[in-house]
């Protein structure tokens, strides 16, 4: 009975390590690949009379479950107040820690201007989570919202 007990709480710590690696290498990479990317494509709107904001959050909390940085974008002006899916282009790339993916949700929509799509656009693993393709997507946001 002992090294049953013993089995599952190294099974259960073992669990508990990969999750925080999985954790832990999320944070790097949006340190490292996803925010400087979304930086640079805001950037090119703000020179371009857009503008947009990131929002980072850490997870563990009732509206923001998962940590998440998010992309919100604006083709005309900075963002006013509260970004919202409706409103504004997003790029939203969020860990799913216990599941050990990356989710990732996207809109076009734009303040007077409809778009053509919101919501949950897939999953990709970590090493997805490269400056190259957040600011490919990004820039297809762009190009769609700007349709």
């Amino acid at each position: 009975m002992a090294a049953r007990d013993r089995a599952s709480d190294d099974r259960s710590t073992s669990r508990l390590d990969a999750v925080e690696r999985f954790r832990s290498a999320f944070a790097q990479a949006c340190q490292t690949e996803v925010r400087p990317a979304m930086e640079a494509v805001i950037e090119r709107l703000r020179a371009n009379g857009g503008g947009g904001l990131i929002h980072q959050h850490p997870g563990g909390e009732p509206r923001f479950r998962h940590p998440s940085c998010v992309a919100w974008l604006s083709l005309e002006g900075e963002i006013l107040g509260e970004p919202r899916p409706d409103r504004h282009g997003y790029l939203q790339i969020e860990a799913d820690v216990t599941a050990r993916e990356i989710l990732v949700s996207e809109g076009d929509m734009r303040q007077g201007g409809g778009g053509s799509r919101s919501g949950r656009a897939g999953s990709w693993q970590l090493s997805d989570l490269t400056q190259e393709r957040v600011r490919a997507e990004l820039v297809e946001i762009v190009r769609r919202s700007a349709q």
